[in-house]
């Protein structure tokens, strides 16, 4: 039994890589991006073909004070 993440409820028959970076650009603010590309090789139930897909993510916040955040996010 593996630990892993994944796109479906359990982890089998899925192949993939997931790429994340957290960056403090400048001292109130961050971005923080991810990139997900995954794979099933095998066929899934109700599907005729091998399927796969990706997932994109940018967030951006700014902290101008400690009680203010702005989020922005995209994906």
């Amino acid at each position: 039994m593996s630990n892993a993440f994944g796109q479906n409820s359990g982890n089998s028959n899925e192949k993939g890589i997931f790429i994340s970076i957290s960056a403090k650009i400048m001292k109130d603010f961050t971005v923080i991006a991810f990139a997900d590309h995954y794979l099933f090789p095998w066929l899934k139930y109700r599907t005729d073909f091998v399927s796969r897909g990706s997932e994109y993510s940018v967030r951006m916040n700014y902290v101008p004070a400690n009680k203010i955040t702005i989020t922005y996010l995209s994906g």
